[in-house]
């Protein structure tokens, strides 16, 4: 690409650093991730996560994910260039703005599923889709998806079973190291995304960490009327339902009266509302007034020596080892 110079620090997680840097010959603003190369094992397996998320990036192009613009290596690091996001991510915008409005979160759902659907039909799945890995260019315009250190290819005949992601976005078969597909992994993600949009909050809230895994692994929240509509509350119901089998599909979801912004409510979009609002009032949940607001949480499931002991942990614990930053 050229000769890059770093301006300043814009993130920092347990997947490296992050820099914007300007492209000398053309001025263009850019992302730079940073993996450090100590020597140690973690830094080794970062690094493997560093040349997945290249070589996946690279594979695919669509308007509404990150652009990949090249690797640069050094004897200290290795750095991943890609395109720069202006707008920042949508956990900031959430928690700058509050509960988004219905329509303003379909348009951003939309896109999400949209990138989504283009990354499943091009062979490949993200199982890390959160706020904090979606991005939104200057003036709010569009989105776009990125960090794609967990991504892999996927066929259908064919399951994966390691356990990566950030707790309270995997989907419970993730978390119980349960074969999965793929895509049905990202589908419940999205809902939890959609979720927190509509209400600022983090997804499955309750007062202990025990209860929210159980609150996950029943598909159970809490949708106030003033948060969103029955029809919102039905394609939820549908996205983060517990077997992945009865689970709406990216494309399924593309299609839901809600995303498409049908006027037609129908009767089963107020019966899930109901359904869903007594369950959760009965259950263990915390009232949304009373739920943590979302907080940026690294990919703990990587943070770990390895995902599958992290997995084997979180099973043990109800997941108290996954909750913490």
């Amino acid at each position: 690409m050229g000769e890059v110079v770093i301006d300043r620090l814009i993130g920092e997680g347990s997947c490296g650093s992050v820099y914007l840097g300007s492209h000398q010959a053309t001025k263009k603003l850019v992302a730079v991730k940073e993996v450090r190369k100590d020597g140690s094992t973690r830094s080794g397996r970062l690094l493997q996560r560093l040349d997945k998320e290249a070589k996946v990036m690279s594979s695919v192009h669509h308007k509404y994910i990150c652009q990949y613009y090249g690797r640069v290596e050094s004897d200290e690091a290795s750095y991943l260039l890609m395109e720069y996001a202006k707008g920042g991510d949508l956990l900031d915008y959430i928690n700058s703005q509050g509960p988004m409005p219905e329509k303003k979160a379909r348009r951003i759902f939309k896109q999400l599923l949209q990138s989504l659907q283009f990354l499943h039909r091009a062979g490949y799945v993200h199982r890390d889709v959160k706020p904090e890995n979606i991005f939104m260019t200057e003036g709010l315009k569009s989105i776009k998806l990125g960090d794609f250190g967990f991504a892999t290819r996927w066929r259908p005949d064919h399951t994966l079973d390691a356990c990566v992601g950030t707790f309270p976005y995997t989907a419970p078969e993730v978390l119980d190291q349960r074969p999965y597909v793929g895509p049905e992994v990202d589908a419940f993600s999205c809902g939890t995304v959609l979720l927190a949009m509509l209400t600022a909050r983090i997804p499955f809230a309750a007062p202990t960490k025990k209860q929210s895994l159980a609150l996950l692994r029943k598909g159970e929240f809490t949708l106030l009327p003033e948060h969103g509509s029955p029809r919102a509350a039905d394609l939820l119901a549908h996205l983060l339902h517990p077997d992945p089998l009865q689970r709406y599909t990216v494309d399924d979801a593309l299609r839901h009266p809600w995303v498409q912004g049908s006027s037609r409510a129908g009767a089963l979009a107020i019966r899930q509302l109901l359904a869903f609002s007594s369950s959760s009032s009965s259950s263990a949940a915390a009232s949304p007034s009373s739920s943590p607001a979302l907080k940026r949480r690294r990919t703990d499931l990587a943070v770990l020596e390895t995902a599958q002991k992290t997995c084997g942990k979180a099973k043990k614990t109800a997941g108290s080892s996954i909750l913490t930053r």
